[in-house]
């Protein structure tokens, strides 16, 4: 088992949240490195993420047969659990006022961590001109704090009241964000374990569900579960004997 932490967690720059190229490239590299000491590791392996990890996850699994291949590494499949996906879609329309409706603190965190992550990526797009003062100290403190603190600092603002202006104002703004945190729905060429909680309100059920719709739609090759009364943590364990037999099947 290789558990790797994400660029910028310890490391030089920043971390560049919900990044599937980044993590990708990443992953292969710590599965790669581990072939490079003395354990004596098969060169069979998957991939299991949850939530971050699960995006991080199946970004990996359309790149994983050819990054690895070069090092002999053979991939058999990925298992993804409460996976962030299509965000982007609502994402863009983030402006003054939108979403006209109260988020829970948890979606207002994720998404100054998003814009904090966007910003790095595109300097170019002076990210800050479509901050608010208090969006512009929220993303800030993105760069540096951990989960819990950052929690404590949003409290009950909301990502409507971190923009001064429509994030549409950005050309191609969807384009854009899309190929920094899209997940993808085709490119599979080995097994696909998805599973969903009903009750997650950290990644909202419909994220997942539309991107198993798409997988099927387009004749990826999906496992799907779903865990009617369990929230993002708790699907995890509801999935694991699941996910084991999945695994099992596909490392054989």
């Amino acid at each position: 088992m290789v558990a790797s932490d994400y660029v910028g967690l310890g490391t030089p720059g920043l971390l560049s949240y919900l990044n599937g190229p980044a993590t990708a490239r990443a992953i292969v590299d710590s599965v790669i490195a581990a072939h490079g000491s003395d354990l004596p590791l098969s060169p069979t392996w998957a991939l299991v993420g949850q939530s971050q990890g699960a995006g991080a996850a199946l970004n990996t699994a359309v790149l994983a047969t050819d990054l690895g291949a070069p090092a002999g590494l053979d991939y058999r499949g990925v298992v993804a659990t409460g996976a962030p996906a299509n965000i982007e879609h609502i994402f863009q329309w983030g402006g003054p006022g939108f979403p006209p409706v109260n988020l829970p603190t948890g979606l207002n965190l994720y998404a100054m961590y998003i814009l904090a992550g966007f910003r790095d990526q595109h300097p170019e797009l002076d990210i800050n001109s479509l901050l608010t003062p208090a969006g512009r100290d929220m993303v800030d403190a993105a760069e540096t704090l951990c989960y819990a603190a950052m929690r404590e600092k949003v409290g009950s603002f909301q990502v409507s009241q971190g923009l001064a202006r429509p994030l549409k104002d950005i050309p191609d703004v969807f384009g854009k964000l899309q190929r920094y945190m899209g997940t993808p729905a085709v490119g599979y060429d080995r097994p696909i374990f998805l599973g969903q909680g009903l009750l997650d309100m950290d990644v909202p059920a419909p994220s997942a569900l539309s991107l198993a719709a798409e997988m099927a739609l387009n004749h990826q090759p999906l496992e799907f579960r779903v865990y009617p009364d369990q929230d993002h943590s708790g699907t995890v364990y509801a999935a694991t004997p699941d996910a084991t037999a999945f695994l099992a099947r596909i490392m054989g």
